[in-house]
């Protein structure tokens, strides 16, 4: 689909005529299903990205200015969402800090200490306190084990910044485990 024809579709939405999003479905939708199937291994959560990424180009196309690269537009939107299932489900199953590989504590707050169940749960009042974005950034760079240029690429916003919000929610941390 050329940029031409995709801005089209979504004027035609923008317009109030719903059917625009009948071309970019019939063009987008199984390759964003095969795309985020190839990271997630599971048909089912595939489809419903690439549902929501179609509802969401519905309701929000008013928003969109015009779109240079449809391909990389919605390759964007699918990676996105593609990291935040995987992210959503990391963070359902974490039972313990491991995932922070020892860079912020030492082995032994995670080694049976009497006191690991408060500390879980002041920790994850910690992350519930910082923002999104560092939310974001913590889980891409130790979950997700991404490096500092990965997680920049993936959140869009510099190796420098990526860089400063480990540092601060490092110190948020690192204040919690000297309370204990």
């Amino acid at each position: 689909m050329t940029p031409k024809e995709f801005n089209n579709c979504l004027a035609r939405i923008k317009r109030g005529d719903n059917s625009g999003l009948e071309q970019i479905y019939n063009f987008y939708y199984e390759k964003i299903v095969v795309s985020a199937q190839y990271e997630l291994h599971d048909r089912y959560k595939a489809e419903e990205i690439a549902s929501n990424i179609m509802v969401n180009i519905l309701k929000n196309a008013k928003k969109f200015s015009y779109v240079r690269n449809p391909n990389m537009w919605i390759s964007r939107a699918t990676q996105f969402a593609v990291f935040s299932s995987k992210m959503n489900v990391k963070l359902e199953v974490l039972t313990g800090f491991d995932f922070l590989s020892g860079a912020i504590f030492p082995e032994s707050v995670y080694a049976g200490d009497n006191d690991t169940l408060t500390f879980r749960m002041a920790f994850y009042e910690i992350l519930d306190k910082c923002t999104e974005r560092q939310r974001n950034i913590i889980c891409m760079h130790y979950v997700h084990k991404l490096n500092l240029r990965e997680t920049a690429k993936v959140m869009n916003i510099s190796v420098s910044t990526v860089k400063r919000e480990i540092i601060i929610v490092r110190e948020k941390l690192r204040a919690l485990y000297n309370q204990n």
